[in-house]
This record gives C-alpha cells, sequence and structure tokens, in this order.
C-alpha cells in the first residue's frame, strides 16, 4: 500500500520503520545469518518470495508486489530500525545502519 502512495505521487524514497532495521539472507534465527546493508530489488523479491506465505500472523520481509512496483518505479527503500539515532541519520541524509533496497546505505536527495 505505500509503494503504491510512493509510486502515485512521484516519490524515489520509502522507508521501512520496523523493529528490525535489516534485511537478512535467510530466516535471522538460523546459524550463519547474513545482515545485508544493501541488495538488488531482484534479491529483495526473491527473499520475499520465500518468507510470503500469506498465513496470519506470518513474517515477512516485504510483500512480493511491493517489491515490484517499486523495481518499475525505481523507488528506493530504507530499511531502518526504531533507534532515533538511525532516523535522525537518515533524514539528515547521512550513513545509516540499515538495508537499502535499489541503492547504497548512503541517502542522497531526489
Amino acid at each position: 500500500m505505500y509503494t503504491i502512495a510512493a509510486e502515485a505521487i512521484g516519490s524515489r524514497t520509502l522507508m521501512n520503520i520496523s523493529s528490525s532495521s535489516h534485511i537478512y539472507d535467510r530466516h535471522p534465527s538460523i546459524k550463519g545469518v547474513r545482515r545485508l546493508k544493501s541488495i538488488s530489488y531482484g534479491r529483495m523479491a526473491r527473499i520475499a518470495a520465500r518468507s510470503d506465505d500469506r498465513k496470519p500472523g506470518s513474517n515477512f520481509v516485504f510483500d512480493i508486489e511491493a517489491c515490484r512496483i517499486a523495481r518499475r518505479s525505481g523507488i528506493r527503500i530504507y530499511f531502518v530500525g526504531v533507534d532515533v539515532k538511525e532516523l535522525e541519520n537518515i533524514l539528515n541524509w547521512r550513513l545509516h545502519d540499515g538495508t537499502v533496497v535499489g541503492g547504497t546505505t548512503r541517502l542522497r536527495k531526489s
């Protein structure tokens, strides 16, 4: 829904603020899991497709359709946790600790 709204207003940026500041290469409880700093739209879509089972109460990284919309419109997605310092970094166009889809962890004004 937020991705559709971002596309409709021509936004090039979307922030996903949640309890987890990163996208992981597999479920965070699995040994050897890696936090991803930046990934492509395609990789995010593959991770989303693996975890999006559409069952009530399930957790998934991001909606698969939202991934497609972001890719189509070139909307850079910033995944960030609820740490106020990290939110401040994003708002001040500084390097932040989180995952960026379709770009790098350094923000650029769009």
